[in-house]
């Protein structure tokens, strides 16, 4: 489907089929990796449900757990990237981040 996509995109001005398929909705791009505004979403809902489930305990450990969340799906994107992007081409950027954050939202 995405190959079919990728064909049937209008060429640019130079002529060239894009590189990037025409995919819906807001990317960004960094590089040859480009996210997609619904996963920013999920992580930014992830990070707040930290933030408000911790904030009774005052705001240095919400705002500890808050950044180490941050970091942790810093470090899943990296782990999809190196490792899922590189073997398949194409991976799904929630799946890895969210699973490093799972500790921080079920306890």
């Amino acid at each position: 489907m995405i190959r079919k996509a990728k064909a049937e995109a209008p060429p640019t001005p130079s002529g060239e089929r894009p590189k990037e398929v025409p995919l819906l909705g807001l990317m960004a791009h960094v590089g040859d990796v480009s996210v997609g505004s619904g996963d920013f979403f999920a992580y930014t809902m992830a990070l707040t449900y930290i933030g408000v489930k911790y904030s009774p305990y005052g705001a240095l450990v919400d705002l500890s757990l808050v950044l180490l969340g941050l970091i942790l799906i810093y470090i899943g994107f990296l782990l999809t990237v190196k490792l899922l992007l590189k073997r398949y081409g194409y991976a799904p950027a929630l799946p890895l981040p969210l699973a490093m954050l799972m500790p921080l939202i079920l306890l």
